[in-house]
Order: structure tokens, then sequence, then C-alpha cells
């Protein structure tokens, strides 16, 4: 998580209409390899995510869910108008989710 200008040129090379910043969680069998001092807090994600911005004046910041680690940015031609509703994503009715 360095050098958001240099991200930022990749980015703008791959043209992606969404850009997930994430960061490494502390699961699986990754925990044979690295430890928990290599996850980087939700803050530290967002932080970076958002250096990216200057550099990348046809996107915002849409959306994040600290649990996962992670937040969107995306196009600003898509007007805000995407984000995952996790509580209604979550929200168990008759053993089927619902959005």
């Amino acid at each position: 998580m360095v050098d958001p200008e240099q991200y930022a040129e990749l980015i703008r090379k791959g043209n992606p209409d969404f850009i997930e910043v994430k960061g490494y969680m502390f699961v699986g069998a990754s925990r044979q390899r690295l430890s928990l001092k290599n996850m980087p807090t939700y803050e530290e994600v967002k932080e970076f995510g958002l250096l990216l911005l200057p550099f990348l004046d046809e996107y915002e910041f849409v959306s994040d869910h600290e649990p996962s680690n992670v937040i969107l940015l995306a196009k600003k031609s898509f007007n805000r108008k995407t984000w995952i509703d996790f509580d209604a994503f979550f929200k168990n009715t008759d053993d089927k989710y619902i959005l």
C-alpha cells in the first residue's frame, strides 16, 4: 500500500468501471505463510483507496464494507447508484435470501 500514483496509472490503463480496494484477510491456508501483522486494518485500506482518487478524476468512492476489509470505487458515470444493501442481502426469510 505504497505509491498510489503508480497504482492509479495501472488502473487508468485497465480502465475498469469498478475498483475494489481490499486488504489481505488472515484466514484459511494463508495463515501458514503470513501472520496477522500482514493484514492491514480497515482504516488503512480505506485511507489507501482514498489516496488513489486525486489521481483518478473519473472515479469516486461509492461504498465500503468494514467486515470484509474493502472499499469500492466506481466511475462517476454510475452516479453512485452502485452499492450492495448488505442488510437486505443477509435478511433471511424462509431460508431464502432476499435482495
